[in-house]
């Protein structure tokens, strides 16, 4: 170990060898971990070294910008600097070098994303974050955006959704006390 950072970690033999977890570090943050299978995942991080990107094994790789809603240490005259959450706009890259953007509310939950192609899908939230209205690109062009509403109960749990998902058609279901599916129909009547 460097400076007290776990550098390695080694698995219980399963029977073809004990798989091992490596780990490196920078001025103590973590640049990299290797899986067992020699695939790395590496760490990039800005100057106040917060995680900034990463770089999946494969290639495939995601970005982000931290966030900070409000500015401190300025005055009414000349306020510190902020970022506000509409100019913070994450990202993904596949292995084939293709962006997807992201954009979240203040509570950083999704509330859209553009695809590569410019395709653009947007979620509506209530007040608990919950998902109500979800809007899909057009299947083709010229055709209408395929829209799902989605209804909850007084607890939370969904118990139906119209439109686009999952059939283009009305689906319901009841929970057990458990939270779990009771019963579900689908847009047909069939249980």
């Amino acid at each position: 170990m460097t400076t007290g950072d776990l550098t390695s970690l080694t698995e219980p033999d399963p029977g073809s060898g004990s798989p091992v977890w490596q780990y490196a570090y920078s001025g103590g943050y973590m640049t990299s971990e290797t899986d067992p299978m020699s695939g790395q995942t590496v760490f990039t991080l800005n100057s106040n070294h917060r995680l900034s990107a990463t770089t999946l094994p494969g290639g495939a790789s995601t970005s982000a910008t931290s966030e900070q809603n409000y500015g401190y240490g300025g005055s009414q005259y000349q306020p510190a600097d902020a970022t506000p959450t509409s100019s913070v706009v994450p990202s993904t890259t596949d292995p084939n070098g293709n962006t997807s953007d992201y954009q979240t509310n203040q509570f950083a939950e999704p509330i859209s994303e553009t695809d590569p192609y410019g395709n653009v899908e947007t979620i509506q939230r209530d007040s608990n974050g919950l998902p109500t209205v979800i809007t899909l690109p057009p299947p083709a062009t010229g055709d209408a955006e395929p829209v799902t509403d989605i209804y909850y109960d007084s607890t939370g749990d969904e118990t139906y959704a119209t439109g686009a998902a999952p059939t283009y058609g009305t689906y319901t279901y009841t929970a057990d006390s458990f939270g779990q599916w009771a019963t579900f129909t689908d847009t047909t009547g069939k249980e």
